[in-house]
């Protein structure tokens, strides 16, 4: 990976920049989501006493040493850096072990995720009562729509810049998903625990369980050729900003095999976003594709959306309530296409049938991310350890609590 981090100092960013952009509009935009959080501390070792964000009557206020903070995050200046400008993020730092806790632990910096992305890059935190998810005679959306393959294009576009998602019935034929199904299990019977190609998980009696394919293109020129099929790059084109395929970078194409019984591994996936380890200002507004080779019901782990999320930042973690919220639950058929920005605020859990759906994603991202990855490249590489096995979110927070 081949990532240009911007040189900012440290004490100049909090006695200067960060206050600058706070008392610009910043400030409020992060005291929304904060009227109940302890203060937070960041520290360099070795540089200095640090400093602490404070809500404070309607906004942060920055204060010099961390004596106020209940959580103290210490970290070396190149990882605070990227943080600061959403190269990496807390879980991403955490995955990579350049966090540690003078005082508190994960908890207290995960409660401040969704805030910290307001006050350093000014993006709002997720709120369903400034969310627009009406069409332009005011109406709600239908927010289970399902669109046929020959919907215009403009109108399709209008539904997906506000929900973030979108559903396209029939894009693909029987005879083409039923190529791709034989070309996504003749991939999955020659993969292995440990080949840096796939993922797995384990079930309760130790069973190694394949819950994805990576680089499907590198195995199957049917699979390669999927990026640059026209049905998907005219959706591709809905993008407010120019988006070009990804081929053989962060993992694409991608086969996603739920499976059922995982109690340890990378099989379930609780609420999160795409760009959630980190690179959000490089990639996104990258948009993911999923060829749907299975139908998606609440059997067999349906994915699930929060809509017009993609445009927000939003708490994330076990302690956090969607009730209420515009949760939103796909259903497809074999054939069926479905589209999400990456930063859309999505879950997929575990199926209830022994097998679940089969989907194959393919990203398109904007242009400069094949600068910053080579070939075989991506930001999941750090959820790799040295065995080639993968870490458990909560365990790598419990061992960044533990420094």
């Amino acid at each position: 990976m081949k990532l240009s981090v911007p040189a900012i100092d440290f004490d100049v960013f909090h006695r200067t920049e960060l206050p600058q952009r706070l008392a610009r509009g910043n400030g409020p935009l992060a005291w929304a989501d904060l009227k109940d959080a302890p203060p937070l501390g960041f520290r360099i070792p070795g540089a200095g006493a640090g400093y602490t964000y404070v809500p404070s009557d309607g906004t942060v206020r920055v204060a010099p040493g961390t004596a106020e903070a209940e959580t103290i995050v210490e970290l070396d200046l190149n990882s605070w850096r990227q943080l600061a400008c959403e190269y990496r993020t807390p879980i991403g730092l955490a995955y990579a072990g350049k966090l540690s806790f003078a005082r508190g632990d994960y908890t207290g910096l995960s409660r401040w995720e969704a805030a910290l992305w307001a006050m350093f890059m000014g993006r709002p935190v997720y709120d369903p009562a400034l969310v627009d998810l009406t069409d332009a005679s005011g109406k709600p959306l239908d927010l289970h729509r399902r669109f046929a393959a020959d919907t215009p294009l403009e109108e399709m576009r209008g539904y997906f810049l506000k929900t973030g998602y979108l559903v396209i019935k029939g894009l693909f034929s029987q005879a083409e998903i039923e190529t791709l199904r034989e070309e996504v299990m003749r991939i999955a019977a020659e993969a292995t625990p440990g080949d840096r190609h796939s993922w797995w998980a384990k079930n309760a009696a130790g069973e190694d369980l394949l819950s994805r394919l990576l680089y499907l293109g590198m195995k199957s020129r049917v699979i390669a050729a999927l990026p640059d099929d026209s049905r998907l790059a005219r959706l591709a084109s809905m993008s407010e900003v120019p988006l070009i395929a990804v081929h053989d970078r962060m993992d694409s194409p991608v086969a996603m095999l739920k499976v059922a019984g995982a109690v340890s591994g990378l099989a379930d996936y609780p609420w999160h976003v795409d760009c959630g380890l980190g690179l959000h200002p490089i990639l996104c507004p990258k948009i993911v594709m999923g060829i749907q080779l299975d139908a998606m019901t609440p059997q067999n782990g349906q994915l699930y959306m929060l809509a017009g999320s993609w445009r927000y930042s939003c708490r994330q973690g076990p302690d956090t309530n969607y009730d209420n919220l515009p949760v939103v639950a796909l259903e497809t058929e074999p054939g069926d296409c479905t589209l999400h920005f990456a930063h859309n605020l999505h879950a997929a859990p575990p199926p209830q049938l022994a097998r679940g759906r089969r989907t194959i994603y393919v990203g398109y991202c904007k242009p400069g991310f094949e600068q910053v990855f080579a070939p075989g490249e991506g930001p999941n590489d750090v959820l790799y350890t040295a065995q080639d096995a993968f870490i458990p979110t909560a365990d790598v927070a419990g061992k960044a609590a533990s420094g």
